[in-house]
């Protein structure tokens, strides 16, 4: 290590990940990288194992009330974060340190940069601006359980003017491990009903972002449209769900009228 000034800061979460995180930490000790590891109350015991054996690591304990939100445990670690970029990395994501200095050369502040095509488990990592994900308020935490937090944030910088693309052949791979281990700390165990509810969540907002012409919706309406989209799923059996939501009346003025609009969704299943 040269001391080099870092330019980047790698973001990783664990939750009952510890084994494979001791894996791939020691290839991620790169000149001009930071490093920043969030415990989110991790059962492994993470915080005492990185201080006493990863001491160039920085730890952040992220109490996460017993509820386990990737979203909210990777915006803790990013707002500690200094440089102009941040890598959000997965616990099991195995990154060869000599990809970083070629990483380094292909970044451009204007895009944002995936690791892996969608449906890979890669796919959630990626090399992103800082300035643009504070301009879109960063993950949005209000999503709960698996899935979709990731494409949601990637679809927020394209509509902020930060360009997505992929980070073309490299030999970042993911550790292996069952499936199961994906959704062990989430409130909801059933990973494709979380991942329904939040990218329908996503979608809607996505549309309202178009419509009122912004990069972020306040707390509270993001919020109630989440309980929307939860009590439209609530009783449903099969995935399909339906969902009208209004939209505030338009500034016109007609003797006697008003005008009242509805946006109407719905999942339907693709059989046969």
């Amino acid at each position: 290590m040269t001391g080099t000034p870092p330019w980047i800061t790698a973001v990783t979460v664990c939750k009952g990940r510890l084994h494979q995180l001791l894996q791939v930490l020691p290839e991620r000790q790169v000149d001009g990288m930071r490093q920043i590891v969030v415990d989110s109350n991790c059962p492994d015991g993470t915080a005492q194992r990185l201080a006493e054996d990863f001491p160039w690591v920085e730890v952040v304990r992220h109490d996460d009330a017993g509820r386990f939100n990737l979203a909210r445990a990777r915006n803790a670690g990013a707002a500690l974060a200094t440089t102009d970029w941040l890598a959000f990395l997965d616990a099991d994501g195995q990154v060869p340190s000599s990809e970083w200095s070629r990483w380094k050369g292909l970044v451009q502040p204007d895009h944002h940069f995936r690791m892996a095509i969608r449906r890979s488990s890669l796919f959630g990592s990626a090399l992103v601006p800082k300035a643009f994900f504070v301009a879109i308020g960063g993950y949005d935490d209000v999503m709960e359980g698996w899935g979709a937090e990731d494409t949601d944030l990637y679809a927020r910088l394209v509509m902020a003017g930060c360009a997505g693309a992929e980070l073309g052949p490299h030999t970042a791979r993911p550790v292996e491990h069952d499936d199961d281990m994906r959704t062990a700390h989430y409130t909801e165990p059933d990973h494709l009903r979380s991942q329904r509810q939040n990218t329908l969540y996503s979608q809607i907002k996505q549309d309202l972002l178009r419509h009122f012409g912004t990069h972020h919706l306040p707390r509270e309406s993001r919020q109630r449209l989440y309980e929307q989209v939860q009590a439209a799923l609530a009783s449903s059996h099969d995935g399909s769900a339906w969902l009208d939501l209004k939209l505030p009346p338009p500034a016109m003025v007609l003797p006697g009228l008003s005008l009242r609009r509805t946006w109407h969704y719905e999942l339907v299943r693709n059989d046969g």
